[in-house]
């Protein structure tokens, strides 16, 4: 608009020489009637001259017209059709112009804006932000900046940064303020979701069960309220301070091991149980989880840490409790063991003072029954497991005991059992059966001085189920022997605690006899009865 002024100046000034010179010529030829052909075509000159550079002049101001009506077109296309939003208001915050990227960001009509108080647009309790905004710009005429919350037309929430400067009207009327809308919308509800979000976090670290702690380096960078709690100390107290210094010395190498200080190309144990002290000299037990993380661009483990000190009191009291158990009922079978000693023992001083055989035999068998209970009462005692014996090499002995007892060198035992671990109240009636099974094969299968072979085998058919039995290759039962009739008390036992087992007893006479008992593993506690 200047340069458009400037040269319509200047085309008038040359305009107004121009004139000013045919009126002097003019006036000159007026004053000399008889001036000569020389001066005529001087002053004509100068005439043509003058209307050349008029003309030039005024080719200029066109294309300085043309070019000034491209240029302002230019800018009304910019402004219109930014990528911004542009407003335009008074003082008292009156809009006074919008481009049309600000009338689609409002969610308005154009023509709705222009008269309208720009407040509108903006939440009450913001208003004094504007306000103070505008006043800025108007006293101190240079760039403002400020952040603050929009209404749409529709009532959407939009949050934006004005940038205002004064720019003076054309019309020559008052200044007034032109304000960019930057749109922020986006950043500012991804910085409030990432608020929340950090809020929900901090709510669940901070009220958390378990103590949280960041280590990196070996020093911890982060601590929650419980952890502060666990250890009696200040926040302030435990940052940047190695956590070494608060594990028991006895622990710290096993902690330096399993979680060291540089895990940048190394791994850690996840599960670890250490001791700390706390401010009070106090010896805690705790129990920590970790995972690798990074913190602050760098390695670093974040550790879930729970105060476990009265659970592991309570296991070492129960450890202790259960010891003393231990000890307690391996005493009591060791002094079952040694009271059944003492009734056989009698028992065989009872023996040496009858002279009849018949007797005395008698009371040697019971003997071997009352041994071959106490045998596994000793086993027990000896045994790391007071529920369940070795039946394997249970047989083992209880046959050698017998076959000591009736001297017959010339018998042989094969014992074929898997690894059978059975329960007490299961393993005393099976050793009272193999225990008359084979009493009776060494009694009557093999008349003296014959040699022969009893066979033990003892197996599973299922995790519960047993096939116990006993064979010889001696001369074999009688013929006419009903075992559901006998009243002898070996078979007599044999029967009734085949019943005790629910067992299944089957009997074949083929080249010696083979007693076989298939039955259930009996319930623990159950206990035996005659």
């Amino acid at each position: 608009m200047e340069i458009q002024e400037s040269d319509q100046s200047r085309f008038a000034e040359l305009r107004s020489r121009a004139e000013r010179k045919v009126n002097q010529a003019l006036e000159q030829l007026d004053r000399t009637p008889y001036a000569n052909s020389q001066d005529i075509k001087k002053t004509m000159h100068e005439l043509q001259v003058y209307q050349i550079e008029l003309e030039m002049q005024n080719c200029q101001l066109r294309d300085t017209l043309e070019q000034l009506e491209a240029s302002r077109k230019k800018y009304l296309d910019l402004f219109e059709f930014a990528p911004v939003s542009y407003l335009i208001f008074d003082k008292k915050g009156t809009i006074c112009g919008a481009n049309l990227t600000a009338s689609a960001f409002l969610k308005t009509e154009r023509s709705l804006l222009s008269n309208h108080s720009a407040y509108s647009f903006i939440p009450r309790e913001e208003h004094n932000l504007l306000y103070w905004h505008i006043q800025k710009v108007f006293d101190t005429k240079e760039w403002q900046t400020c952040e603050l919350k929009v209404v749409a037309a529709d009532g959407t929430p939009l949050y934006v940064v004005l940038k205002s400067m004064l720019v003076d009207n054309e019309n020559g009327d008052k200044p007034h303020c032109r304000t960019a809308l930057i749109d922020i919308t986006e950043r500012i509800l991804v910085e409030e979701a990432l608020s929340l979000s950090e809020n929900k976090y901090r709510t669940l670290v901070e009220n958390a069960n378990e103590g949280i702690a960041v280590l990196q380096d070996g020093k911890l960078k982060f601590v929650n309220p419980k952890l502060t709690q666990i250890m009696g100390y200040y926040a302030n107290e435990l940052y940047s301070r190695l956590f070494t210094e608060f594990i028991h010395p006895e622990d710290r190498a096993g902690m330096l091991n399993h979680h060291p200080r540089d895990i940048s190309d190394k791994s850690i144990d996840e599960n670890q149980t250490f001791r700390i002290i706390d401010s009070a000299d106090s010896i805690k037990w705790i129990q920590m989880n970790s995972v690798q993380i990074t913190w602050t661009g760098h390695p670093a483990t974040l550790n879930f840490l729970c105060d476990i000190t009265s659970r592991q009191q309570a296991e070492e009291h129960l450890q202790n409790s259960l010891e003393e158990k231990e000890l307690l009922l391996r005493e009591v079978h060791h002094r079952v063991k040694n009271n059944m000693q003492i009734i056989s023992s009698l028992l065989n001083l009872q023996a040496d003072l009858i002279e009849d055989q018949a007797t005395r035999q008698l009371f040697k068998e019971s003997q071997n029954r009352i041994k071959s209970m106490a045998l596994i009462h000793e086993k027990l005692y000896k045994s790391e497991n007071f529920t369940r014996i070795d039946f394997e090499a249970y047989l083992q002995d209880i046959t050698r005991q017998i076959s000591r007892s009736f001297a017959r060198s010339g018998i042989s035992f094969t014992i074929r059992a898997q690894k059978i671990f059975i329960p007490i109240d299961t393993a005393i009636p099976c050793g009272l059966i193999v225990n008359e099974l084979v009493t009776n094969a060494l009694k009557h299968a093999f008349p003296k001085p014959a040699t022969g072979k009893i066979y033990i085998t003892c197996k599973r058919t299922n995790p519960r189920a047993i096939v116990l039995s006993v064979a010889d290759n001696g001369i074999g039962l009688p013929e006419n022997l009903n075992i559901e009739q006998s009243s002898t008390l070996g078979l007599v036992l044999i029967k009734t605690l085949s019943e005790q087992l629910n067992a299944k007893l089957e009997i074949r006479r083929k080249r010696g006899d083979c007693f076989t008992l298939t039955f259930q593993e009996m319930e623990e506690n159950r206990g035996v009865t005659f």
